[in-house]
């Protein structure tokens, strides 16, 4: 047979029709075969693809136009195989021969195929596998009915009859095909372990990479054990000692067995095969560079996580002087996605260095007029923000022939650079010269990437922190690609990566972050959120909250989505009820107690192991309650005791790992003490061990801050003209610990652990102790009776704040026991202002916070108490009495000398609270404003009060201007308070008294049309100038 194509044309031209009439079906055989392998071309020196192909083409379709009218008269199983794999292995499905071959092994039941062999089998359903969709070859039914037909004769074959060859390239064909048969699946497995001594490396390669497609598309994976057999049979082959391995150019050629597998998950049948070494026969060949990266991406999908056979496998791959770019994204990308696994890198750290150096190779710079070419549509990549899922491998388009750097044929594609990019960030791997030039690429590719591309590509750089100048570039890019994707085609982005998008702006917050936020919470409204997962609805609603995209309607739409099935959520994480419950504390949105009552039916259902409440879940799920002021008792039980064991373990077990962390601490303690003093009693025991914890953390800190500072005065002290730095023996002083600065004092570094946040809610909590240590201490002195008359004289609002309150009142258990609980929190309010004093005098100055700021709302009710002032001062002035103190004009005008915002002594106590509500009706007419007094220190509270007014007679009144931050946000909640505001004015009555607190809400003060109905309104709800009984409401809780 001729060895060259012109001499093949040639002669099928002259004597293919002979051939047919004279039945020569050998011959035509032959010829068939001859054309399909592509290396016999190369031998022809005067060979091009420009010319070749339509010649090769031209022959093929000679050879089937002889050989079609012989089809029906075949007898032997090996005249249909043959012409049919030629036709495969050489792409040509046009005319009619591939379907007549098929039709003619399916007739009669197949019965021409049980003296097939098992190489003529596995030609077979390659041949199918391999068919593009257009060919229609056979309907599905007759196809199945064949291949059904091929697996009864392959079911009678012994496994040495079979061959590691055949096993592996079914298999192969059954992941190409997504056909799923367990009998089938399973026997070929088993029969390949059974010969795999003497399987080519090409052969076990394509077995692994089969049935990892065939457990991500057909959840079919083979036992552990037999997937620690097969890779053992691999490990013979990679020897311990990587020796260097010289580069080669292309592989063997031959049957289908030296093919090798595809380049990885989704790609399509295009796929450019990566460069190969020699194959050999046997176990003495090579696994070539694309078999490595397929295998490691095989095991991402079968979910396998051997240690040594990963470092193998990488340490190997690494070794290669030369793999292709699609070979190193691969890889990357699957070692990303092992990181994932119970698998540490360990030694294996040299190659990931390795790896990384030749992808930073082929990512220098590129001149402008280089850019990226347009990408393939990529399956999506199922990857998650703190709680992420894996995905798909790189895409199959072809690389480009040219404008590679580096002397490397080809670039990255688009896809390949996004995988990299979650590789990086699932190894988190931060090398600032690879992540730039990598980050860069990125975003010269981001207009032509699909949506999950850009969505993995956002969501990696808000991992790995990539922030400030070096990456502004890039995001902008990657934004402006995420708003045209979504304008043109917004159905292609799937939930996932609306989610992971959104979560990648609030952890970055670029500057363009605004409108890409708003076109996704619309596309997300749109949709109603269906189809989301739970992981991804309530990381999207809580990333929109935090982005500050507050629309109701929005949340509205995530907790109908939330509700929508029968069982809340189902398969929802405690991280991801927490995260949907912090979005609607976030947003203020209140939602209906249904809700409430699945999310306490959800977590009491999770199981103890992975599954369970976490502290920080606890704390974070209890604050959103307090801050919405909902309360189910079982639910705050629930999460109460499960922060208590938490904090039993950290105890019994030690170390940093097994603690509660400062800002749990906060939020936990906060939310009970927003709850009320009730819910702070029940638990007190709980509270006492936070407390501890608290103190033993802040103890830490000091010590860390101290060793700090005294390491950098030693370093700075040898040579005082150099820069300042940071000693190393300041982050060896704890390296489980926070990063402190070797200065104390400024910044956030002198708050930790906790921030200036948590010291705040530190200082809220230790007043609300030290009312129920002083309210405990005055209780023990009277009798029941006082303490009855006492409740009953404290604001409904007050005695009603807590349902913890009415359930306990409704069951008789209210009394001495619950006396007894708040005694046993008499001694906690000291726990805080033990060790040096320093977390005390830290809380103070936080609680205090900075330069005070009015709104304009508050400048507004300013104006108008001002304008109040004048007429009751002319009022006072004209109805003056001789008996009356002097508060003339002269008098008034003193007093608005004496006035400044923040200026003037504190209120230290009480203030007269009765100064107002006494006297005589001629008294109370007289009444005038003495001082007006904004932002207000009140030292007792450690905080400022917007206005206090210093009325004639001694009265004091505190005034707080409350605009929309202080109130729910949705629907019929527009008038209630939030927790954080309701605790805020329980105390300020308790300094000023029950009724000298008044507050304005923005709802009421922003109807009123002019100033003349602004003095009206504050004269009401002061009670000035009124009759007795007509003081107007007070404070709305």
């Amino acid at each position: 047979m001729a060895v060259s194509l012109k001499e093949l044309a040639d002669m099928v031209e002259r004597d293919a029709a002979s051939w047919a009439a004279s039945g020569d079906v050998s011959r035509l055989c032959e010829a068939f075969k001859t054309a399909s392998v592509r290396d016999v071309w190369a031998r022809d020196p005067h060979s091009s693809p420009a010319w070749t192909q339509p010649l090769r083409r031209r022959t093929l379709a000679l050879l089937a136009e002889a050989y079609l009218p012989l089809v029906t008269s075949l007898e032997d199983p090996a005249h249909c195989l043959g012409p049919l794999w030629a036709c495969a292995k050489a792409g040509f499905w046009e005319g009619s021969l591939p379907r007549a071959l098929l039709t003619r092994l399916g007739a009669d039941g197949g019965v021409l195929l049980v003296a097939a062999s098992a190489k003529e089998h596995a030609n077979l359903w390659w041949a199918l596998s391999s068919a593009p969709p257009w060919a229609q070859l056979l309907t599905v039914q007759a196809r199945n009915e064949l291949l059904r037909s091929s697996a009864m004769c392959l079911d009678e074959l012994t496994a040495d009859e079979l061959g590691p060859q055949a096993c592996a390239n079914i298999l192969l064909a059954c992941a190409r095909l997504q056909l799923r048969s367990d009998p089938l699946l399973g026997r070929l497995t088993a029969c390949l372990l059974e010969v795999a001594r003497r399987a080519d490396a090409q052969h076990l390669a394509n077995a692994w990479y089969a049935l990892g497609e065939l457990a991500e598309d057909r959840g079919y994976a083979p036992a552990l054990d037999e997937l620690q057999r097969l890779a053992a049979h691999v490990l013979q082959r990679l020897p311990e000692h990587v020796p260097a391995v010289p580069a080669a150019a292309g592989h063997v050629a031959g049957g289908i067995g030296s093919r090798p597998g595809e380049a990885g998950a989704g790609s399509g049948t295009g796929a450019r095969p990566g460069s190969a070494f020699s194959t050999g026969v046997g176990s003495g060949g090579a696994f070539t560079d694309q078999a490595l990266s397929n295998m490691l991406l095989a095991c991402v999908k079968l979910r396998f996580a051997d240690r040594t056979f990963l470092h193998r496998l990488t340490a190997h791959l690494a070794a290669r002087p030369g793999p292709s770019h699609q070979v190193l994204a691969n890889a990357w990308y699957a070692l990303g996605k092992l990181a994932e696994a119970p698998y540490s890198h360990g030694s294996n750290r040299a190659s990931l260095h390795r790896l990384a150096a030749a992808i930073q190779d082929r990512l220098q710079p590129e001149s402008g007029k280089q850019a990226q070419a347009g990408g393939a549509a990529a399956g999506p990549d199922a990857s998650q923000p703190e709680q992420g899922r894996g995905g798909g491998a790189a895409g199959s388009r072809q690389e480009q022939a040219a404008g590679g750097s580096g002397g490397w044929r080809g670039r990255f594609k688009d896809q390949e650079l996004s995988n990299m990019l979650l590789g990086c960030a699932k190894l988190g791997w931060r090398s600032k010269l690879l992540l730039r030039r990598l980050a860069a690429a990125t975003g010269r590719a981001a207009p032509h990437m699909a949506s999950q591309g850009i969505a993995n590509s956002l969501y990696s750089l808000g991992v790995l922190g990539c922030t400030g100048p070096s990456y502004d570039t890039v995001l902008r890019q990657l934004i402006e690609a995420l708003n045209g994707s979504l304008a043109r085609a917004p159905d292609s982005w799937a939930p996932q990566g609306l989610s992971m998008s959104l979560w990648a702006l609030e952890k970055l917050r670029p500057g363009e972050a605004q409108a890409a936020t708003e076109a996704i919470a619309a596309e997300c409204s749109r949709r109603r959120y269906e189809g989301f997962k739970p992981v991804e609805l309530c990381t999207a609603v809580w990333a929109l909250a935090k982005l500050g995209c507050q629309h109701q309607g929005y949340v509205a739409a995530a907790v109908e989505a939330a509700l929508r099935a029968a069982d809340a959520m189902p398969g929802a994480t405690a991280q991801d009820w927490a995260n949907l419950w912090s979005a609607l504390a976030h947003c203020r949105h209140r939602p209906a107690q249904e809700l409430l009552h699945r999310t306490s039916a959800a977590l009491r259902g999770l199981r103890v192991g992975t599954c369970a409440i976490g502290a920080h879940e606890c704390t974070d799920l209890l604050r959103s309650l307090a801050v919405l002021r909902l309360y189910d008792e079982p639910l705050v039980e629930l999460l109460t005791r499960r922060l208590a064991e938490i904090l039993a373990r950290r105890l019994e077990e030690g170390g940093p790992g097994s603690e509660v962390d400062g800002h749990d601490l906060c939020n936990g303690l906060w939310a009970l003490a927003v709850m009320g003093p009730d819910v702070l009693s029940s638990h007190s025991g709980l509270v006492e061990g936070l407390l501890r914890e608290v103190m033993r953390q802040w103890g830490r800190a000091q010590a860390q801050r101290k060793a700090a500072a005294k390491a950098g005065a030693a370093s700075a002290a040898p040579a005082a003209t150099a820069p300042a730095s940071p000693s190393p023996d300041a982050a060896k002083a704890a390296p489980d610990a926070p990063s402190i600065a070797a200065h104390t004092g400024a910044g956030e570094d002198a708050h930790a652990p906790f921030g200036r946040t948590g010291l705040q809610q530190l200082w809220q909590v230790q007043l609300e102790l030290e009312h129920l240590a002083a309210d405990s201490d005055a209780g023990s002195d009277g009798d029941d009776h006082s303490r009855r008359r006492k409740a009953r004289s404290a604001p409904p609002s007050d005695r009603a704040s807590s349902p913890a309150t009415r359930n306990r009142s409704s069951s008789g258990s209210d009394g001495a026991g619950a006396h007894e609980a708040r005694a046993g929190l008499a001694g906690l309010a000291r726990v805080l202002v033990g060790g040096d004093g320093s977390l005390l005098a830290a809380m103070r100055p936080a609680a205090e916070g900075g330069d005070p700021t009015t709104s304009v709302l508050q400048r507004q009710v300013v104006a108008a108490l001002w304008e109040l002032r004048h007429q009751l001062a002319a009022a006072a002035q004209r109805h003056a009495q001789p008996h009356a103190p002097s508060h003339g004009p002269a008098a008034s005008a003193h007093a608005q000398h004496q006035h400044a915002p923040g200026g003037a002594a504190s209120v230290a106590g009480g203030g007269g609270g009765g100064g107002g509500a006494g006297g005589s009706r001629r008294g109370r007419r007289a009444l005038t404003i003495l001082a007006i007094r904004q932002e207000h220190p009140v030292l007792a509270l450690g905080c400022r009060v917007d206005v206090v007014l210093e009325l004639s007679g001694g009265r004091r009144v505190a005034v707080e201007v409350d605009g929309p931050w202080h109130y729910m946000a949705n629907g019929q909640h527009l008038q209630a308070e939030t927790g954080g505001t309701v605790m805020r004015n329980r105390q300020l009555r308790r300094i000023f008294g029950a009724t000298n607190l008044v507050v304005v809400p923005f709802y009421e003060f922003r109807a009123l049309a002019s100033l003349e109905e602004e003095v009206a309104y504050l004269r009401r709800v002061l009670g000035l100038g009124l009759g007795p009984g007509r003081a107007g409401r007070r404070v709305s809780t």
